[in-house]
């Protein structure tokens, strides 16, 4: 509907436009407006109805996921206050909203785990604050690469935290473009944009700084042992049991009994509820 009004009004502005029967353009715009203020409406939540009181009224989503009773003294006046949020809130959705919808859509149909849904929440969270509040529609891809290119600066991110983050922008984005938010292609255009190496911070570790040597491991569990509190606790389950702290993030007290737990168990590690046991550690509070 939208690239059609442009098209129309691009169409105004050429050469050609005067050799078109206005009466009947205007007529066919007039058509468009009304079956576009339709479609609008019919994307609100809520019945509109006419009260005792002679006013007309509707139910407007809060940003808290509740609602609030509105009333205006005309019918016209309160479909245009619907229209106007359904524009905002529907039609212009947020980085932020996007990428919630996207997510929560994907877990909901089981296409990724919690322990997915937690990372790429917190992954968002530590790299998307440039762009989590604006309206989708309104970023241009130059703005895409932009954000990318001072992300990677900002954050010092290496190629594969770079990676991760690729994978989220390239989800929310294809989601919106499905929505009709966008018209680019995001894969296109980060494929456009020129990366240097220099851009990218390089790890670079020595074998002995990767891991606990045997004699750390003993003087790490023992003092994790003997100072006790929910970030210990948390390192001691990960030096006991082998856990990611993805999985990790995601653990209640469910899954204490359950063998094999995730993905943490694929190499036959010792049952997670015999090994509490034995650290004679609370499950409640491991799993806190």
């Amino acid at each position: 509907m939208d690239e059609i009004m442009s098209g129309i009004n691009k169409l105004k502005s050429s050469g050609d436009f005067d050799k078109i029967d206005l009466s009947r353009l205007d007529w066919f715009m007039d058509e468009l407006k009304i079956v576009k203020k339709e479609e609008l409406l019919s994307k609100h939540p809520y019945k509109i109805w006419e009260g005792k009181n002679g006013k007309w009224c509707t139910y407007i989503p809060d940003e808290k996921g509740g609602r609030k009773l509105r009333y205006r003294n005309s019918k016209i006046e309160i479909e245009n206050l619907v229209i106007k949020y359904v524009r905002n809130k529907i039609e212009s959705p947020t980085v932020r909203e996007v990428f919630d919808e996207w997510i929560k859509k994907r877990l909901d149909r089981e296409e990724i785990e919690k322990s997915t849904y937690t990372r790429y929440q917190r992954n968002f969270e530590q790299n998307f604050s440039k762009i989590k509040n604006r309206k989708i529609r309104t970023i241009s891809e130059i703005e895409i690469e932009d954000f990318l290119k001072d992300v990677i600066r900002d954050k010092k991110l290496s190629r594969k935290a770079y990676s991760n983050l690729r994978t989220l922008l390239y989800g929310i984005f294809r989601y919106a473009k499905k929505k009709g938010l966008v018209s680019y292609s995001i894969k296109q255009t980060v494929a456009d944009i020129e990366f240097s190496q220099k851009e990218f911070t390089v790890n670079k570790h020595e074998d002995n700084e990767r891991v606990f040597m045997l004699d750390e491991e003993e003087r790490m569990t023992e003092y994790l042992m003997q100072n006790q509190d929910i970030m210990n606790l948390g390192l001691l389950l990960l030096f006991q049991t082998g856990l990611r702290i993805g999985e990790l993030s995601v653990l209640i007290p469910a899954d204490i009994s359950k063998t094999p737990l995730s993905a943490a168990t694929v190499f036959n590690r010792e049952p997670l509820k015999e090994m509490l046991e034995t650290l004679n550690l609370d499950i409640n509070i491991v799993c806190k």
